[in-house]
C-alpha cells in the first residue's frame, strides 16, 4: 500500500484512513514530493523573475526617488551651542555598586538547575523555598 501524507512536526497526517488497526508497526519510506531542478532550469526561473521589471520605464525614476528620500536631511535644527550642564538628575537615582558581591539566592541560581527553572519563570519565591529545602537536606547544591 502506498500513501501520501503531510509532515507536521513528528506526525505524518494521512488524508484518508488505512485498513490497519491502531498500534500496527509499519515501515515508512520518506520521499519528498518536491523534485530538485537542474541548474539550467533554476537560472531560467531566476531570469524570468528578474525580467518582470524589464518593461517598466519609470523603474529607474522610482529607485532614484527612494535614494533621494533615504539621503535627505530630516534632522532638527540645533538651537544651543553650549553643552548641557552636569548633574541634571542628581539625587533622582542611585547607581548600584557593580563590584559588590551578588546575594546568595542569585549565586545559587548559577549552581542549581532547578532554581534556574523557577527564576526563568519569574517565580523567585518558589525558587527560594526550594533552596531552603535543599539546604535542610544537606544537598551539595
Amino acid at each position: 500500500m502506498k500513501l501520501k501524507g503531510i509532515v507536521r512536526g513528528q506526525v505524518i497526517e494521512l488524508p484518508q484512513g488505512t485498513a490497519l488497526p491502531d498500534g500496527t508497526e509499519v515501515t515508512i519510506d520518506l520521499t519528498p514530493m518536491v523534485q530538485p531542478i537542474d541548474v539550467q532550469e533554476r537560472l531560467a526561473k531566476i531570469q524570468e523573475l528578474f525580467g518582470c521589471w524589464r518593461d517598466q520605464p519609470d523603474l529607474m525614476e522610482i529607485f532614484a526617488e527612494i535614494d533621494r528620500d533615504r539621503h535627505a536631511d530630516l534632522g532638527r535644527a540645533i538651537t544651543s551651542t553650549s553643552p548641557r550642564p552636569y548633574g541634571l538628575c542628581a539625587g533622582e537615582f542611585t547607581v548600584p555598586d557593580f563590584d559588590a558581591p551578588l546575594p546568595d539566592d542569585i549565586l545559587q541560581a548559577f549552581e542549581n538547575p532547578e532554581f534556574r527553572a523557577f527564576a526563568a519563570r519569574g517565580d523567585r519565591a518558589r525558587g527560594l523555598a526550594l533552596l531552603d529545602q535543599l539546604d535542610s537536606a544537606d544537598n551539595p547544591y
